[in-house]
């Protein structure tokens, strides 16, 4: 439950958005210089910031109707296109193929694991996620197979492709993430 009763930076404040995105990036980086830092990284604090001020009221979590915040869902569809390439842009498939050795199998191998595991998974207990998250209960556990193999871009690029609503992302991240804290203290 909001402390305030409306946001100081409404849905529909581009800017607004934009900044407080950015400055949680930007002491998210800083927090990570300090013990809880280091302990978190500092992609998660800067989560825990945004959620901090979207419960207490700060910023809008939502449009009227339902619904995630547009600009928001946009800058996320617009930076997951952007970082994948930007990173493969000096990659040297000679040179990754020489360093990786051995490595590379073992990543493929992993990875037909995670996914056979997830499959196993899913089989067993998506009753319980699909009464939880409706249809989006198999594209969710896509998203989280595909972060478990490749990291936080490859889930929002799946849940982006299978078309998964902000709220199952937001649900999904935040179960992910407190699970992650569990098992990696």
């Amino acid at each position: 439950m909001a402390l305030l009763p409306t946001p100081l930076v409404a849905a529909t404040d581009e800017w607004g958005l934009l900044a407080v995105v950015a400055t949680a990036a930007a002491a998210g980086l800083y927090l990570e210089k300090t013990q809880i830092g280091r302990s978190l990284s500092g992609a998660v604090c800067a989560m825990l910031i945004t959620v901090i001020l979207g419960n207490i009221g700060i910023v809008s979590t939502g449009v009227a109707g339902g619904g995630g915040v547009p600009y928001i869902s946009a800058l996320q569809a617009f930076l997951v296109r952007v970082a994948t390439p930007l990173l493969l842009l000096g990659a040297d498939l000679g040179v990754i193929f020489a360093q990786t050795g051995r490595m590379l199998g073992a990543f493929a191998l992993g990875s037909a694991g995670t996914c056979l595991g997830s499959a196993a998974g899913y089989t067993l207990f998506g009753h319980g996620i699909s009464n939880g998250l409706g249809e989006s209960g198999w594209k969710v556990a896509s998203a989280l197979t595909a972060k478990n193999i490749g990291g936080g871009l490859n889930f929002m690029a799946v849940a982006g492709q299978l078309s998964v609503s902000s709220e199952a992302i937001a649900a999904a991240l935040t179960v992910d993430n407190i699970l992650g804290l569990i098992y990696f203290p």
